[in-house]
């Protein structure tokens, strides 16, 4: 616990960064599971607990910058078991160019939960939920293309107002939909054999490229449903 509080110290003319932040509290999670004091709990449960010793540990009491927002935890317990490992090192990637406050990610943004993997939007029938629930692939596949969304408009913006490019957490929300659709169709398309062979990797590289996708809606439509 010491050495995450002394880190912080270290840093603390800066934001912290929720990704970097996670991995610490992981390595936390893995060397504290043989403590009689975490034994029998969930993961989440575990971590909330490591949140709870990290805010009451000696100056983090006194100094509020470097306690742990709700949203700020929330958004660690969705990487640490929501994300996979590519998905991390996609937005490590990002953040390795871009200071935190400056980045395309955010705590609002990552303490969704519709981008965790499993995740599925209620009230669906069977094969929708089926197409909109969040896998490891398809995930992967949201963060690149939120990167690249971002690294384009971030070229015309100053990095102090590239805040404001971030999407809000109802679109973030509505753009997993629409990979998990585009993901579906590029994965499962259904042609006949020799019918525009070039159109699942061509529906990929749209996905990945563009910051929209309704406008793919009505042909996804026609190869997954």
């Amino acid at each position: 616990m010491e050495s995450i509080q002394l880190s912080t110290q270290g840093s603390e003319r800066q934001r912290k960064d929720l990704i970097r932040t996670a991995l610490r509290f992981e390595k936390m999670l893995m060397h504290s599971a043989g403590d009689p004091s975490y034994q029998n709990l969930s993961q989440e449960a575990h971590l909330k607990k490591l949140f709870e010793a990290y805010n009451g540990f000696k100056a983090n009491v006194a100094i509020s910058k470097w306690q742990l927002s709700e949203d700020f935890m929330a958004g660690i317990i969705n990487v640490i078991i929501g994300m996979s490992d590519e998905s991390r090192q996609i937005v490590r990637g990002h953040l390795d160019f871009n200071k935190w406050e400056h980045s395309a990610y955010n705590e609002s943004l990552l303490k969704s939960k519709r981008h965790t993997i499993g995740n599925t939007p209620r009230g669906l029938d069977q094969h929708f939920a089926l197409l909109l629930t969040v896998t490891s692939e398809s995930q992967a596949w949201f963060f690149k293309r939120y990167n690249s969304y971002f690294a384009t408009s971030a070229k015309k913006t100053k990095p102090s107002l590239r805040s404001r490019i971030r999407w809000n957490q109802s679109d973030w929300d509505k753009h997993v939909d629409h990979t998990q659709l585009a993901y579906a169709t590029c994965k499962r398309p259904r042609l006949t054999p020799g019918t525009f062979p070039q159109l699942s990797i061509s529906l990929g590289d749209a996905m990945i490229n563009t910051c929209t996708l309704p406008c793919l809606f009505p042909l996804c439509a026609m190869f997954v449903l």
